[in-house]
């Protein structure tokens, strides 16, 4: 009896997590849709949830594939377009990651990231901060690359050993 016990309190947990890395959270003070061309589009005080990460913002568009999927009646999202005061918390492979950007540019199938105008981004763990006017993240490889302007370049903050 504790195994047959134990093995449902185990398949709980798994098949709770499991749903959880499939639910998009999105709370706003408007909401618009268009299912023939899959846009919806949230504005005011928007907040995206999605497992632990959250970005919130003035807008978000998001950009769906035209209709269903038929076996789970779940949609297919393509991209995720935040602007307006876009501020976020990520979590990367073993990094937590936090910023802000004038837009936010969230491409699920590739697991990208693009962090547009005014980026800031700061990995929580070691402090690292970059500053940049395009800051692209890969969620599934931890991969950056940062690009600035003529007059301003990208700003790369480290902590160091205080022995070097």
């Amino acid at each position: 009896m504790k195994k047959l016990v134990s093995i449902i309190f185990m398949m709980v947990v798994l098949f709770s997590d499991l749903n959880a890395q499939n639910k998009l959270t999105i709370d706003a003070l408007q909401f618009e849709n268009d299912d023939t061309k899959g846009i919806t589009t949230f504005t005011g005080k928007v907040k995206i949830v999605r497992i632990n990460d959250v970005i919130t913002c003035n807008k978000m568009v998001l950009y769906t594939q035209a209709g269903k999927n038929k076996k789970t009646n779940n949609r297919k999202i393509k991209k995720m377009v935040s602007t307006g005061n876009v501020k976020f918390k990520l979590y990367m492979k073993d990094k937590i990651y936090t910023g802000h950007g004038n837009t936010v540019i969230y491409e699920p199938e590739k697991l990208r990231y693009q962090i547009i105008g005014n980026g800031y981004l700061e990995e929580l763990k070691d402090h690292t901060k970059i500053l940049g006017d395009k800051i692209y993240l890969d969620q599934s490889t931890g991969y950056a690359n940062v690009e600035g302007k003529n007059n301003k370049p990208v700003h790369f903050i480290m902590n160091i050993d205080a022995k070097q």
